[in-house]
């Protein structure tokens, strides 16, 4: 027996077991997710309630957070069992399994967020922000450039590139776009001061920092082994300008700021790829190949 409103009057009618649960296909057929119920004395319970997110999209948060070095290990845990909280009891479980991170580094800067945090808000008000910047020794001790100095910048841009957040910032006495990773920064400031924004296209400065290293973009030809066309691919696109040499070489052209980012990732595949301009970047290669021949005699 059930209740139905009609026209302000509520009356009962009686509904066969069958139609209710050939209506309840059609509303699953419908893209609607029915979840059922055992509620008092056995009655079976039937309700459709809307997820802000499905479980494959908490579980594409979590392997993100699981798998970011700048997250800490701590946060990592906060922060997926919030995710978790997302959804019911009976479906958090589901995401118990994780993906599996071989030996990965997590971070243990935990001002990173609030650096993020920061930084964020200079870019949106247009003001400089104050920070020290630095790198670890061998000794594993992470030292501060310029004896500590704080450094001043106009930000422009946060970037996530290689695992890590980069700062693309200027200074007013400098026309270079600089990136700085900002988990080596250090007390990281917002300031009262302002700056005139320029128009930077971020996306053009990316495409010529190889790996986020500054350089003088050039022009760029490099022949590669077949077997290293879907490596290619991963670095450079699709869309890149490819062309087929023989049945075993191909060659690609493209435009990428010549530094020692671009030099590691050529050399990384040893033999395989050859560059065939420019003559610059060709003196770096036999110069750093003498090197390494150098010290395997």
């Amino acid at each position: 027996m059930e209740d139905k409103f009609q026209n302000g009057v509520t009356s009962n009618f009686t509904v066969e077991k069958r139609a209710i649960k050939e209506d309840l296909k059609e509303i699953e057929a419908a893209g609607f997710s029915i979840n059922k119920d055992i509620g008092s004395n056995g009655i079976k319970l039937y309700y459709h309630h809307e997820r802000k997110f499905e479980i494959y999209e908490l579980r594409l948060l979590i392997d993100a957070v699981s798998s970011a070095k700048f997250i800490t290990k701590i946060e990592t845990e906060k922060i997926i069992c919030k995710l978790k909280s997302l959804t019911s009891n009976g479906l958090s479980k589901k995401l118990d399994n994780r993906i599996h991170l071989d030996d990965m580094v997590k971070s243990d800067n935990n001002l990173l967020k609030l650096y993020l945090d920061e930084i964020h808000d200079a870019i949106s008000q247009t003001k400089k922000i104050s920070f020290k910047y630095g790198n670890f020794t061998t000794d594993k001790e992470f030292v501060l450039h310029h004896n500590g100095d704080n450094c001043l910048k106009n930000p422009y841009a946060l970037v996530w590139s290689n695992d890590f957040y980069y700062l693309v910032c200027k200074d007013d006495n400098d026309s270079k776009v600089i990136n700085y990773r900002v988990d080596r920064m250090r007390d990281v400031k917002k300031t009262d001061l302002g700056y005139k924004k320029e128009i930077i296209d971020i996306a053009a400065h990316l495409n010529g920092c190889f790996n986020m290293y500054p350089g003088t973009v050039e022009a760029i030809e490099i022949k590669f082994k077949n077997k290293l066309i879907n490596a290619v691919i991963d670095r450079l696109g699709k869309d890149m300008n490819s062309q087929k040499i023989d049945d075993y070489t191909f060659k690609v052209r493209f435009h990428a700021a010549i530094n020692e980012g671009l030099l590691r990732w050529i050399l990384m595949w040893g033999a395989d790829a050859q560059v065939l301009q420019p003559d610059s970047l060709i003196l770096m290669m036999k110069d750093e190949s003498k090197k390494m021949n150098s010290i395997y005699k």
